[in-house]
């Protein structure tokens, strides 16, 4: 049997809370990830033409609860400043199979350096094809997470607003990327009628978010994934 431990202070990523229930190990020494290899995933890169490439990962999935959702033309904005800035980039759309209607939005938006894997593969298969990326950019959703567990960089786009509850559901301190480097960006404050959090079920406050605050973390955090290698 495992000893409960006490609770962890406020605010503290939802990981270190599941850990710190159970002595398994010191929270600060844990780390998760994800084994992948060709026998378990395949050869999603070999399939999607990406070998010898350099892409970032665009998770402009519909997110479960639709205020985490940025709208589709706010990430094409992104897109071509990073393409603009890096001629040689190609984008990834990853999400399951009701994420295709996105996905070809986006793909109107942009151009052919913009392709999907929307409802194209497994799992361990998208995980598999994450993993190379140089960055992820997207929503508050399960492929944000499955990117920091193969290791990739991460630009979450949060609808909770700066200073807001650290342990409300939507909060990145508490379900936001975890043991990767990473940038939030989030709403300085709440769209009226909501107060200190975003309680619509469509996109609202994450609107507030500008396409040029996410182009801007998303170099800043390429440039200093570059400094450290």
């Amino acid at each position: 049997m495992y000893a409960l431990q006490k609770p962890v202070e406020s605010g503290v990523h939802e990981v270190l809370q599941m850990m710190n229930l159970f002595e398994v190990a010191e929270p600060s020494e844990y780390e998760y990830s994800v084994e992948i290899n060709e026998d378990n995933a395949g050869k999603p890169k070999e399939i999607m033409g990406l070998e010898g490439e350099v892409y970032i990962i665009v998770g402009c999935n519909a997110a479960r609860i639709g205020r985490r959702s940025w709208p589709v033309d706010y990430y094409a904005n992104v897109v071509r400043q990073l393409k603009a800035r890096s001629p040689d980039l190609k984008f990834v759309i990853v999400g399951a199979g009701d994420d295709v209607a996105v996905a070809e939005a986006l793909i109107k938006l942009t151009g052919s350096y913009v392709t999907s894997a929307a409802g194209k593969f497994s799992l361990l298969e998208t995980a598999a094809l994450m993993k190379d990326a140089i960055l992820f950019i997207g929503n508050d959703s399960g492929p944000m997470h499955m990117a920091a567990a193969v290791g990739v960089p991460v630009v979450e786009i949060s609808c909770h607003v700066q200073g807001g509850d650290p342990n409300h559901a939507n909060a990145p301190e508490r379900f936001g990327p975890y043991g990767v480097p990473h940038r939030i960006c989030r709403p300085e404050k709440a769209m009226a009628p909501c107060i200190d959090c975003c309680m619509m079920e469509h996109a609202h406050c994450i609107t507030a978010v500008t396409p040029g605050q996410v182009y801007q973390a998303a170099v800043e955090l390429l440039s200093s994934c570059s400094a450290e290698e």
